[in-house]
This record gives C-alpha cells, sequence and structure tokens, in this order.
C-alpha cells in the first residue's frame, strides 16, 4: 500500500524534449533532479517524436512524473530548461508528435 501511495504522489507528467537519459540511469536522472531543482521525480520513459509537418520527427523526448507537493516550486525553474507539462503538448496542438498509442497510454489530465 505505501508503494502504491508513493507512485500515486507523482501524478504531473513532465517532458522534456530533446534530452536522452536511459531506463538503466533513472535513478542516477532522479538524483540530479533532487540536487538541481530540490524536486522529487520518477522516471517514467522516452519517446521519439513521429514526423511533423516539416518531414523532421526522431527527437527523444524525456517524460517524468514530479511529486505533488514539489510542482509549485519547481514550476518556474524548469522552464530554463524547456521542460513542459505533459498537457502543454496538448494546448499547443502538438499532440501529433506521439503515436496514439502512447498518448492513449499517457492521457492528458487538464
Amino acid at each position: 500500500m505505501e508503494k502504491e501511495q508513493s507512485i500515486n504522489n507523482y501524478e504531473q507528467l513532465c517532458v522534456w524534449r530533446g534530452t536522452i537519459v536511459g531506463a538503466e540511469r533513472a535513478k542516477e536522472f532522479e538524483d540530479f533532479m533532487l540536487s538541481e531543482f530540490k524536486a522529487k521525480v520518477k522516471y517514467h520513459c522516452e519517446e521519439k517524436t513521429l514526423p511533423d509537418s516539416t518531414g523532421e520527427g526522431g527527437r527523444n523526448d524525456l517524460f517524468f512524473f514530479i511529486h505533488n507537493e514539489d510542482i509549485e516550486t519547481f514550476s518556474l525553474p524548469r522552464l530554463a530548461y524547456g521542460i513542459s507539462w505533459w498537457e502543454d503538448i496538448n494546448y499547443n496542438n502538438k499532440q501529433h508528435l506521439y503515436s496514439q498509442e502512447f498518448l492513449k497510454n499517457n492521457p492528458f489530465k487538464w
């Protein structure tokens, strides 16, 4: 039950465009985020983008969840690194950059 509650406290999905970590280095990434941003995060996955209207695609985007209690303090500093809320992708009409399967498995929450 403690593990389930812990996961539930990481509800906001973030995307860091053009970033490669690798699942095998997830803990190192999480430690970096705690050190750099004082934010607890959980590595989620990485996804290659589909071609856009210019034919460009294949960019590696990193996805991670941030702990609910760290969202407020993370909100502004993340911008300097180009980190977006997952929902920003929706509001900026960039959903077409990700597969339908990925969108289905990672629904927008707001």
